[in-house]
């Protein structure tokens, strides 16, 4: 019938078979020579560094302006007074809600749903308007 192109372009290719790498050393064997990390890695020479010493308190009490107290000034402005609670919790409700005022009992004919046919015990025999 024909060859597809999948089988045209990707034929079967001959090589070598892979030979896995032995291992260098045999495992359990101490390790005898220089790493990668230890050759790359080496001590560096410098001066250590030495951290700062803390400033002494100061014995007398500081007398100036701090730039906390000079950006940070009191405002002027009314107190803040709390409202008082509406009411006092577990008391009962005195008064009436908007949802009592907004949805009053309408006026108007009761519904009465119409009651199902009884299902029919022949079958049904005849022709349908249902295509």
């Amino acid at each position: 019938e024909g060859t597809s192109s999948y089988a045209a372009d990707f034929t079967a290719k001959q090589g070598d078979r892979f030979i896995p790498m032995k291992a260098a050393a045999t495992p359990g064997a101490p390790f005898d020579g220089e790493t990668s990390y230890s050759a790359d890695y080496t001590a560096k020479q410098g001066e250590q560094f030495v951290p700062l010493k803390a400033a002494a308190s100061p014995t007398a009490p500081f007398e100036g302006t701090s730039s906390y107290a000079a950006d940070f000034t009191a405002k002027q402005g009314d107190r803040f007074i709390p409202m008082k609670a509406a009411a006092t919790p577990g008391a009962p409700f005195d008064g009436e809600t908007s949802y009592s005022a907004d949805y009053t009992a309408k006026q108007g004919e009761q519904f009465v749903p119409l009651k199902a046919a009884a299902s029919p015990t022949a079958p049904f025999e005849g022709t349908s308007s249902y295509a």
